[in-house]
């Protein structure tokens, strides 16, 4: 198959899986296959597998409704997406260190 070694990958290394939510992402069947199969993976091994992060506005699959996803495009409005990116892949806000981040000519710290 084609995908044999992420497959192989996801269900033997992978704890979490950060999944940017595009226009183009979604309609690659691909993507499409990789998600199903960690979502399944995380159904199997009892734990959330899959972090959605929405990148640009786009329509979510039925399978992606059920999760509660970032969003980076409205990052700046409300709140740190980095932040929240960091506690949903480690969940431990102590490790998390301050840093800054030039992006369109302005600093954000988070």
């Amino acid at each position: 198959m084609e995908h044999d070694s992420v497959i192989q990958l996801i269900a033997d290394r992978c704890r979490r899986m950060i999944v940017i939510l595009s226009p183009a992402f979604l309609e690659s069947t691909a993507n499409s296959f990789l998600c199903s199969f960690a979502q399944q993976q995380g159904i199997k091994q009892g734990e959330r597998k899959i972090i959605p992060c929405k990148y640009k506005d786009c329509e979510l699959p039925r399978e992606l409704g059920v999760y509660f996803f970032l969003d980076y495009s409205r990052s700046n409005r409300l709140g740190d997406f980095f932040y929240k990116l960091y506690l949903s892949v480690h969940g431990d806000p102590e490790g998390f260190q301050s840093c800054q981040i030039q992006q369109y000519g302005q600093s954000t710290y988070y």
